[in-house]
């Protein structure tokens, strides 16, 4: 029944830094955070990930400043009770359940994975965005389309959906356009588990922009709910599980990826004021977030906004935006890189091969 707990358990004054160390060896993704043995929190994934999105961060700092001093718990005397516990799981926005003895003292961790069979909790909806030109990849793409590109023998859209499907998705939505038949083909050809996930495809007469087939297929395929967006240009090593799991925690109406870009300046930053020069700085790194082309939309609250047949994903966040809609961001820490340039082709074969 219990996970050995041993890995997990971290003191309220170890370093965030000492944490993430902790937590990237752990195969589960959870500290309990303790002193002198007793519980005082937890530190999940979607805690350091929220760390790094604030600005005067700290690695240095106590784990304890980040950590949830009011989780979900349980008392060793309750663990007999599978369907409440089954309950917490199903109602609650967790992974796993610090289980705690009578005098405070974590003694276990309750596994969501031992409660849910594969079926029941990995149908969730995912759009794939596979229909642009690939304009900036030059000639690669004069005689096939981007999605159907190959990294290591393998289409990048091939890459992406056994990425999701080792993440035990199974329910795709593949938006087309340029070049469709030979996304199709590729998909037939090289995907050698299609026969274990289900594979819808929409076509566009005309282009719909970034963002205008998502609501074709809500309309099409009847979705409801939560639906996850993809762009198939793109690959990454993040758990597209804990990207849900963040999403459902923070109660969102919509959710965007975003990944940290640092680029460094290689020239002396003036500083003026009243056009006096009062600092010079040399060796800036300037740090932004950028779109990372993972979504996941309310599918509601979609429906109430009215487009044209084209928008643009940049369109349709500021609509949603300007109509109040809470968009949570979900930074990405793992590998993510865009494949929409023949040099981060190059790099991205590189990588793949590394981790093959």
């Amino acid at each position: 029944m219990f996970k050995k707990i041993k890995a997990n358990i971290i003191p309220q004054k170890a370093s965030i830094e000492k944490a993430i160390n902790k937590m990237e060896i752990s195969q589960k993704k959870i500290l309990l955070v303790v002193s002198n043995n007793k519980f005082l929190g937890t530190v999940t994934d979607g805690d350091f990930r929220r760390f790094f999105l604030m600005k005067n961060r700290n690695l240095k700092s106590s784990i304890s400043s980040i950590a949830n001093k009011n989780p979900t718990i349980l008392k060793i005397s309750e663990i007999s009770k599978k369907n409440k516990i089954k309950n917490i799981f199903l109602h609650k926005a967790v992974n796993y359940i610090p289980v705690l003895n009578k005098k405070n003292i974590p003694v276990g961790i309750l596994d969501r994975e031992n409660y849910f069979d594969f079926e029941i909790k990995n149908n969730f909806p995912i759009i794939i965005m596979a229909g642009g030109f690939g304009k900036r990849l030059g000639s690669i793409t004069k005689t096939i389309p981007k999605p159907a590109v190959q990294i290591n023998g393998i289409p990048m859209i091939n890459k992406l959906i056994q990425k999701l499907y080792k993440d035990n998705f199974k329910e795709f939505y593949i938006s087309l356009f340029y070049k469709s038949n030979l996304i199709k083909n590729a998909l037939k050809k090289n995907f050698k588990i299609n026969n274990l996930i289900n594979i819808n495809y929409f076509t566009e007469i005309k282009p719909l922009g970034t963002a205008g087939s998502i609501f074709k297929i809500i309309k099409k395929f009847k979705l409801s709910g939560p639906i996850m967006v993809i762009n198939s240009d793109i690959m990454t090593n993040i758990n597209f599980q804990d990207v849900i799991n963040y999403y459902y925690k923070n109660k969102s109406d919509h959710l965007v990826c975003v990944k940290e870009i640092k680029t460094s300046v290689p020239y002396g930053i003036c500083k003026i004021r009243k056009e006096k020069l009062i600092k010079i700085e040399e060796k800036i790194e300037i740090s932004n977030y950028i779109n990372a082309g993972i979504y996941i939309f309310n599918s509601s609250k979609l429906k109430k906004i009215k487009i044209k047949s084209k928008i643009d994903m940049d369109k349709l966040l500021h609509q949603l935006i300007s109509k109040k809609n809470r968009i949570t961001t979900f930074p990405i820490n793992e590998f993510w890189i865009d494949l929409g340039t023949p040099t981060n082709i190059d790099r991205a074969q590189i990588i793949d091969a590394l981790t093959i």
